[in-house]
């Protein structure tokens, strides 16, 4: 919800400079709209009460500052929170098969104001922004999957040649393929980093999840071809 909040209580994480406005009121469609902002409105400020929890947060006990999607009467809207706010908990981090290098944990959300310039863009878009956000990932992941079928095709070649397997058939056909599938992954990876660099491109949401996606799949099968190729000797 929405709320007017005294300056002289501030919370932890959230002490802000007040600035008195000369021109305009404080705020457009406060209770306090049209009064002199030197006078009166100057000495509240407008915030957000976040509730609830956030599970799966990437980097959430390194992180300082965190952006929190949560829902408004606008619609869903992002937020900027400061790490030590007033009713904000980081749990501890969660046990993980891989990936121990980036911290995993759940937010609990208690209470915490967070002023209204504190919102990410326009307040009802979060929802546009957080998919926006997940391109950048997206491509990141094409361009890895892409790194690491290369780096298999790399191994796959050099076991082949170790054990005199060149002249074998059905392993040059499965290189083939391979090598096939990673030239297409790679180059439509590229093809991502440069639609993000090129400045006419409004979005690449559809890109980079097909980058994503197909890079990927190519991942799957070219271990799958080299499993079979190094057969009980790669176990």
């Amino acid at each position: 919800g929405r709320y007017y909040h005294a300056v002289k209580f501030h919370d932890l994480g959230q002490i802000r400079t007040v600035v008195e406005r000369a021109s305009r009121p404080f705020n457009s469609d406060s209770p306090t709209n049209g009064r002199d902002a030197r006078s009166t409105t100057a000495e509240f400020y407008e915030y957000y009460e976040l509730n609830g929890a956030k599970m799966w947060i990437t980097n959430g006990h390194v992180a300082g500052v965190f952006c929190l999607y949560a829902r408004t009467a606008e619609g869903p809207t992002g937020f900027l929170v400061d790490r030590y706010a007033e009713g904000l908990t980081v749990g501890r981090d969660e046990e993980k098969l891989g990936q121990r290098g980036s911290p995993t944990n759940e937010l609990s959300l208690n209470a915490i104001r967070v002023p209204r310039e504190n919102i990410i863009g326009i307040e009802g878009r979060g929802q546009v922004n957080a998919l926006e956000t997940l391109n950048v990932g997206r491509t990141g992941l094409a361009i890895s999957a892409a790194a690491m079928t290369a780096k298999i095709i790399e191994q796959t070649r050099q076991f082949v040649k170790d054990h005199g397997l060149e002249n074998d058939e059905r392993v040059q056909a499965l290189i083939g393929q391979m090598a096939v599938e990673h030239y297409a992954s790679e180059s439509l990876a590229y093809e991502l980093v440069g639609r993000f660099d090129h400045h006419d491109t409004k979005s690449v949401r559809t890109e980079s999840a097909i980058g994503k996606y197909y890079a990927s799949e190519v991942l799957h099968r070219t271990i799958a071809a080299a499993e079979n190729i190094f057969g009980f000797e790669g176990c």
